[in-house]
C-alpha cells in the first residue's frame, strides 16, 4: 500500500534538488521544494527563477498551495530555530504545517517533501508521522563543502564564523546540544561544517528508512532509482527512463582545488575525537541525546563551558537575529550570563577537586549504569503490566457494553412481545370467528384454507416463491429499443464486490451487453482473495474504472466508486446480481421524456445460484407512504438523478451496512424527490447461500430497520405494527400480481 508520503533529508549544496526533481517527473507525485525555507512565501509571491545550477527545472513552487492560503500555516522559525528535536518534544505548529502539505495534494497523488532543515529532527518526525518513510541524501563532505563556497572560498580563511549555507546560524541554535559547534572549539569554518555534516550522517543512516549517497545515484542510477522509487509504491518501469533524464554528470573530488588532503584529514580527525570522546560517534541516533550526556562526564564538561553560550550571545549581536523565539532565549541567557561568570571562578576552584573526584566517579560509573538498566528492565516490566491492566480495562468495557446491549435486546424483545400479545388480543376482538375456526375446525378443513390463503398472501418479501425454473432474460425486454435511446444522459454505475468471483462475470457481462455509450462503469473490489481479480483484468479494457484496495464496507466501497464519475444518472448493481436486457437505454429514455422525475425502479425477477428463476416482484405504483414502514424498493433496478443524490448529502451513510438503500431512500424523500415505478422488470436479485442480505437480515439488518424506523416515528415500531401499516399497499401489490400472472398486465 503506497505511504501517506515521503520525507527527504540532506544537507545543503547534497543534491537535494536533483533528488527532488526526480520525484518530480512522476504523475503521481506532488513535490514541495524546501518547504521549511525562512523566506518561502516571499520566494513564491516574486516567483523566484530556477538557479543556473539546477537544470532541466522550470519553476521550484508549482505544486504548492496559494501563497496566501500558505502564510497562515508558514512561520520562517521553522527553518532557523529549535532545530534539535527528540521524538517526546512538542511543536504543534510545525507540525500541523506538514499535515496541512500533505493534505493539500490532490486526491491520488503521492507528496514529497524535500527538506534541508530536518537533520536534527528526523527521531521527532518518527514519531509524529509513523507512517511515512524517510530518504536521506548525503554527500562526500568535502565535495559538498567545495560546493558551498566555490564563489569565494578565501574569504572563509581569515573567518571561522563564516556563514556560508547557515552553517553559524544552525550552530547559534544548536550549541546547547552540540557545544563544540561553538566558536572555541573552531579553528576554521570547514571544521564547523563537518561537525553538522557527520552529525546528520549519524542521524540520517541510523534512522531513515532509506540511505543513499549523491554520488551513487550519478553512477548507478539504473540501481538506485528503482530503490527511490519502491519505498513510495511507485511504478518502476514506467518512470524509470523519465527519471533518469533529469541527472545531471558532474565531476568529483573537485575540493582538491583548495586545499590538500592532508589539510582536510587534519581538521575531520579534530572533529572526529571529540565525537568519539562525548559518545555521539557511538550512539547518537540510537538513545536520546539527554541520555548521552547524562552518561558522558566529558560532555557535560562541554555543556557547563560559559564561552560557548557568551559566543552564541556575540554571534546572534553581530548576525542582527531578530526571530521572536530567539529573541527570548536570548534575553534568558544574557539574564543568566552575569551569573555564569560570577561562578565561572567557582567552577576553575572547584575544577581540581573534580578531577580528583574524577576517578572515584569512573569507578562508581558501572554501578550507576547497571543500576540505570535495572531501572530501565524495571520500568519496562511496569510499562508491560500497566498496558495488560489497560487491555483488562478495555475488555471488561467491552464486556459491559455487550452486556448492555442484550439487556437493550432483551427488553426490546419483552416490548414486542407485549406488543404482539395486545395485537392478538385485538385481532381476536374484531375476528371472534377466525379463532373459533382456529380452536374447532377439523385439521383437514383447516389445511385446505391454509392453502387456499397461501395463493393470496403478498409475495413481496419472499425470496423463493416456486420451484426453480429456466429464466430467458431476453424475454423481459418486452419494450425493445436501441442502445442508443437516451443516450444523451450519461450513467454512473458502481459494482461494489468481494470475493464474489462465481457471479461477478455474469453481473460484468449483463451490464457491458446494454451496449449502451455513455455508461462510465466502475468496479470497485474490496482486495477480493479469489480469482475476482483475474476476471476484472479480463474486463480492464470495457470499464471506465477498476480497483482493488481494502475498503470499510460495502458503502464505502460505493462512494469510492461515484468519486470517479461526474454522470448525470446514478446507480449501483452488486456483484452478484444482473441487469436485464434493455435496461439503462430504457431508464435514461424515461428520465430524458419526465425531467419533473427523480429517482425510479422496477419489478425484480429472483434467480438462483444457477441462474434459475425462482420469483417475481410486481409491485404496485410508488407509495411514499410504504417508505415510512419499510422497504421494497428492488435495489438492483434503482435509478436517480446526481441533483437529488447531492441535495441529499452525496454519499451513502457507511454506517449502514444491511439498510444503506433504505436509508438513500428516506433522505431521497426528505428532500422532497419524485419517484416513479416503472412498467418494466429491469433486474434480476440473486438468491444464494453465502448472500449478505439472507445473513444479516435477523442480525444486523434488523437492528439497522429498527434505528430507522425510530428515526422516522420517534419510538420502536414492531414488525406486526409495520405490516399492519402496509395492509394498503400488500392488496394493490396482490392486485397487480394477479393481473400480471393471469396475463392482463405485461411488462
Amino acid at each position: 500500500m503506497r505511504p501517506p508520503c515521503i520525507f527527504i533529508t540532506a544537507r545543503f549544496r547534497s543534491g537535494s534538488t536533483m533528488l527532488w526533481n526526480i520525484f518530480r517527473q512522476i504523475p503521481d507525485v506532488v513535490a514541495y521544494y524546501e518547504p521549511l525555507h525562512e523566506k518561502l512565501p516571499q520566494w513564491m509571491a516574486s516567483r523566484v527563477p530556477p538557479q543556473a545550477s539546477h537544470p532541466h527545472i522550470d519553476c521550484y513552487f508549482q505544486d504548492y498551495p496559494p501563497v496566501e492560503d500558505l502564510k497562515q500555516h508558514h512561520l520562517a522559525e521553522f527553518g532557523l530555530c529549535r532545530l534539535y528535536l527528540e521524538s517526546d518534544e512538542s511543536y504543534p505548529p510545525l507540525k500541523n504545517y506538514i499535515q496541512y502539505l500533505i493534505d493539500c495534494r490532490p486526491v491520488g497523488r503521492l507528496p514529497v517533501l524535500q527538506f534541508n532543515r530536518v537533520d536534527f529532527r528526523l527521531a521527532w518526525l518518527k514519531a509524529h508521522f509513523p507512517e511515512t518513510p524517510i530518504i536521506h541524501l548525503y554527500r562526500s563532505p568535502r565535495d559538498q563543502w567545495y560546493s558551498s563556497i566555490a564563489d569565494s572560498p578565501e574569504a572563509l580563511d581569515e573567518n571561522p564564523d563564516a556563514d556560508p549555507y547557515l552553517i553559524t546560524s544552525w550552530a547559534r541554535d544548536l550549541c546547547r546540544q552540540f557545544p563544540f559547534l561553538a566558536r572555541p572549539y573552531i579553528r576554521h569554518a570547514y571544521q564547523r561544517f563537518y561537525f553538522l555534516w557527520k552529525l546528520s550522517f549519524l542521524v540520517g543512516s541510523r534512522l531513515a528508512d532509506l540511505s543513499v549517497a549523491y554520488e551513487a545515484i550519478l553512477q548507478q542510477a539504473d540501481f538506485i532509482i528503482p530503490q527511490l522509487l519502491r519505498i513510495g509504491h511507485l511504478e518502476v518501469q514506467k518512470n524509470l527512463e523519465t527519471c533518469k533524464s533529469v541527472i545531471l554528470k558532474r565531476p568529483f573530488e573537485r575540493w582538491k582545488h583548495y586545499r590538500s588532503e592532508e589539510w582536510f584529514t587534519g581538521l575531520e580527525q579534530e572533529c572526529n575525537e571529540i565525537l568519539k570522546k562525548t559518545g555521539l560517534e557511538e550512539d547518537l541516533g540510537k538513545k536520546p541525546l539527554a541520555r548521552i550526556i547524562a552518561e558522558n562526564r566529558d560532555y557535560q564538561i562541554f555543556s557547563a563551558d560559559p564561552a560557548v553560550y557568551t559566543w552564541a550571545i556575540q554571534s546572534s549581536q553581530s548576525a542582527g537575529i531578530q526571530h521572536q523565539i530567539i529573541s527570548e532565549e536570548k534575553e534568558q541567557i544574557i539574564q543568566g550570563h552575569e551569573q555564569l561568570i560570577q561562578a565561572k571562578e567557582q567552577v576553575i576552584q572547584g575544577h581540581e577537586q573534580l578531577i580528583q573526584a574524577k576517578e572515584q566517579v569512573i569507578q562508581g560509573h558501572e554501578q550507576l549504569i547497571q543500576a540505570k538498566e535495572q531501572i530501565i528492565q524495571g520500568h519496562e516490566q511496569l510499562i508491560q503490566a500497566k498496558e495488560q491492566i489497560i487491555q483488562g480495562h478495555e475488555q471488561l468495557i467491552q464486556a459491559k457494553e455487550q452486556i448492555i446491549q442484550g439487556h437493550e435486546q432483551l427488553i426490546q424483545a419483552k416490548e414486542q412481545i407485549i406488543q404482539g400479545q395486545e395485537h392478538a388480543i385485538q385481532d381476536m376482538q374484531r375476528h371472534p370467528v377466525r379463532l373459533l375456526a382456529r380452536r374447532y375446525l377439523p385439521s383437514g378443513l383447516k389445511e385446505f384454507i391454509r392453502q387456499k390463503r397461501q395463493v393470496f398472501q403478498p409475495r413481496l418479501g419472499q425470496l423463493e416463491q416456486y420451484a426453480p425454473r429456466s429464466f430467458d432474460s431476453s424475454q423481459c425486454d418486452s419494450a425493445p429499443q436501441s442502445s442508443t435511446q437516451g443516450a444523451g444522459l450519461t450513467i454512473a454505475l458502481v459494482t461494489p464486490s468481494f470475493n464474489q468471483a462465481g457471479f461477478i462475470e455474469a453481473t460484468i457481462k449483463s451490464v457491458l451487453d446494454q451496449q449502451y455509450p455513455e455508461l462510465d462503469y466502475i468496479i470497485q473490489d474490496g482486495g477480493s482473495s479469489d480469482t475476482t481479480p483475474e476476471i476484472l483484468m479480463q474486463y480492464r479494457s470495457q470499464l471506465s474504472h477498476v480497483e482493488s484496495c481494502r475498503d470499510r464496507g460495502q458503502a464505502n466501497a460505493i462512494n469510492q466508486g461515484f468519486r470517479h464519475s461526474s454522470a448525470e444518472l446514478m446507480a449501483w448493481l452488486n456483484s452478484d446480481d444482473l441487469l436485464l436486457p434493455g435496461a439503462l437505454a430504457y431508464v435514461a429514455r424515461f428520465f430524458q421524456d419526465h425531467p419533473d422525475v427523480d429517482v425510479v425502479y422496477g419489478h425484480r425477477v429472483l434467480i438462483n445460484e444457477d441462474g434459475q428463476e425462482v420469483g417475481r416482484w410486481v409491485l404496485p405504483p410508488h407509495d411514499n407512504a410504504m417508505l415510512l414502514w419499510a422497504d421494497y424498493v428492488p435495489q438492483e433496478t434503482l435509478f436517480w438523478r446526481r441533483s437529488i443524490w447531492e441535495q441529499s448529502g452525496g454519499c451513502l451513510d457507511e454506517s449502514f451496512h444491511f439498510a444503506l438503500d433504505w436509508d438513500l431512500l428516506l433522505r431521497f424523500s426528505e428532500a422532497g424527490a419524485k419517484f416513479v415505478r416503472l412498467p418494466r422488470f429491469l433486474g434480476a436479485f440473486r438468491v444464494h447461500a453465502q448472500q449478505k442480505t439472507s445473513q444479516e437480515l435477523q442480525g444486523q439488518g434488523a437492528r439497522e430497520c429498527t434505528r430507522l424506523r425510530r428515526r422516522i416515528h420517534g419510538r420502536d415500531i414492531s414488525d406486526q405494527e409495520a405490516l399492519y401499516q402496509l395492509r394498503a399497499y400488500f392488496r394493490k401489490h396482490l392486485m397487480y400480481d394477479w393481473l400480471y400472472r393471469l396475463g392482463i398486465l405485461q411488462f
